[in-house]
């Protein structure tokens, strides 16, 4: 939509309220509908800008507004919901907390910002209020950020979560605030959320500080158990000391302590003999108390026409001290009556206090040109990042919810896995059809001396013969060691998982703004 106002000095006006003479003046503002829920490109699925629905590759994106209006607790709340990803357990009981599973095959670290790993447990404690949008990247991506330990399979094969956070905005200034609260029958929750962006010089320096404040009770919470409360912060700097560069920092803090909850034995659909829906056997100073912070800085230069260059390194740290009680495991519940087993330990404990740590640094060129008639989107990556965890931890099953532990030798740990990584990757686009085709290489390195390297190619083919209909395909090798976790020898495994993908399918646009 167009629309076009002209001014000019107009016949029967005062001369006090006559337009200056002179040429007409013209005022063009132009205008377009645009979907809150839809992002116009995503970077993800190949380090470049390209329209979601034209890549060879399934990428979802929850926007800001979707992601506010959406109001979850956590990232995990947040990406329960999405079809296609399971989230893993939200307890540290659980072994796989915080890592997602996408399509029912393990997905890549979180990262942010494409490429800041997430450390430990973060991905069930990072509050979603400082991104401006998660991109989730569905299928094969270990040539995009390689394959990665896991007892799991090969990270890399399912799919990446990608959080983009909140950045400085040059065209303006604002300051958004927002108080919401949630009232049930046993449940509060109260929230404020801030968003403030202020040019601090004229296009050269922007700063912005998003935030939330969250204080709450869960419906399972005993009386007399203090409630939940969480602290975030997410400042970012954006400068521009000239018109082809860039620098920016961002930044994170959180502080979260929450009551301890494992949940409870489900029977046929119902609670077992002995336990309802909101039971929790958890003592009151049995808590969760989490410190996470993340340092992301760049630097990005338009060396040339073609030529883009990136740099960056950041750091995410995340500790957390737990206790958690729940019911035992009750599988070898196979009778037919609704009564409580003679269990000689009824309860399951685990306590724990651990550091977690990722660093990495890299350096991306993006060439950006064409050959005749066919586009091209050339990017060359290499990246360092190492993972640290170190601390103690343990599990049993116990007689009573008291029971104390003496901790031994066993429950100390302390592992750091280094990887090393090229990229190499050109998006092509050549009348109805795009093309994906690259590769990545790894080389992986753990504390206990072990090492081994990794190739994971891709290649993939969109062909749009309409606006609204995108037929595509992929194939990918995915592989990745499993450093990081040990046999029951005690010794660390060596082997290496593979994946081999294949993918095929059409999107469909009843409309411009939603695709199916």
């Amino acid at each position: 939509m167009t629309l076009v106002f002209f001014a000019s000095t107009l016949p029967g006006l005062s001369q006090t309220n006559a337009l200056p003479e002179g040429p007409g003046i013209v005022v063009v503002v132009e205008g377009t509908p645009i979907s809150k829920y839809r992002a116009e490109t995503v970077s993800t699925a190949t380090f470049a800008n390209a329209k979601p629905e034209e890549l060879p590759q399934t990428v979802d994106v929850l926007t800001e507004d979707f992601i506010s209006e959406m109001n979850p607790v956590d990232l995990h709340d947040m990406l329960r919901h999405q079809a296609g990803v399971y989230t893993g357990g939200k307890s540290m009981v659980d072994r796989t907390s915080g890592q997602y599973t996408l399509r029912g095959m393990s997905g890549s670290d979180v990262t942010l910002n494409g490429t800041l790993g997430l450390a430990g447990p973060m991905g069930i404690f990072m509050d979603p209020s400082a991104f401006e949008r998660i991109e989730i990247v569905k299928g094969p991506v270990g040539s995009t950020v390689g394959g990665a330990s896991s007892a799991l399979g090969p990270y890399g094969a399912g799919g990446s979560i990608n959080l983009v956070m909140k950045q400085p905005r040059e065209d303006q200034d604002f300051l958004h605030l927002k108080t919401r609260a949630s009232l049930g029958e046993q449940s509060q929750r109260y929230r404020l959320t801030f968003d403030v962006n202020e040019r601090l010089t004229e296009d050269r320096l922007t700063a912005r500080l998003p935030g939330n404040v969250e204080y709450g009770r869960p419906f399972w919470l005993s009386s007399g158990y203090d409630w939940r409360e969480s602290y975030y912060l997410a400042p970012s700097v954006l400068m521009a000391p000239r018109e082809d560069l860039r620098i920016g920092v961002n930044l994170s803090i959180q502080y979260t302590d929450q009551p301890a909850y494992q949940g409870i034995p489900v029977y046929k659909g119902k609670p077992y003999a002995g336990y309802d829906w909101d039971s929790n056997p958890a003592l009151p100073h049995m808590r969760d108390t989490y410190i996470g912070h993340t340092l992301d800085a760049y630097v990005e230069w338009d060396a040339s026409r073609v030529w883009s260059l990136r740099g960056g390194a950041g750091v995410a740290q995340a500790d957390i001290e737990f206790e958690h009680l729940g019911p035992a495991a009750f599988a070898n519940a196979n009778t037919g009556a609704l009564l409580p087993l003679p269990l000689a330990k009824p309860y399951d404990h685990q306590e724990g206090d651990m550091l977690h740590r990722r660093y990495n640094a890299y350096q991306r060129a993006t060439a950006t040109f064409d050959t005749g008639p066919v586009g091209h989107q050339t990017v060359f990556q290499g990246d360092f990042s190492r993972k640290t965890s170190k601390g103690r931890s343990y599990f049993e099953t116990v007689t009573r919810p008291d029971a104390a532990h003496n901790w031994v030798a066993a429950d100390y740990q302390h592992t750091e896995l280094d990887k090393y990584g090229f990229l190499a990757q050109d998006y092509l686009s050549w009348w109805k059809l795009r093309l994906l085709g690259g590769g990545r290489f790894d080389r992986h390195e753990s504390d206990q001396g072990n090492s081994g390297e990794t190739f994971c190619p891709r290649g993939g083919i969109s062909f749009l013969p309409a606006d609204w209909l995108v037929f595509f395909a992929n194939v990918a090798y995915t592989e990745a060691p499993n450093f990081g976790y040990n046999g029951q020898d005690n010794r660390e495994l060596t082997s290496t998982w593979e994946a081999t993908q294949y993918e095929t399918g059409f999107r469909l646009a009843p409309v411009k703004t939603l695709w199916f």
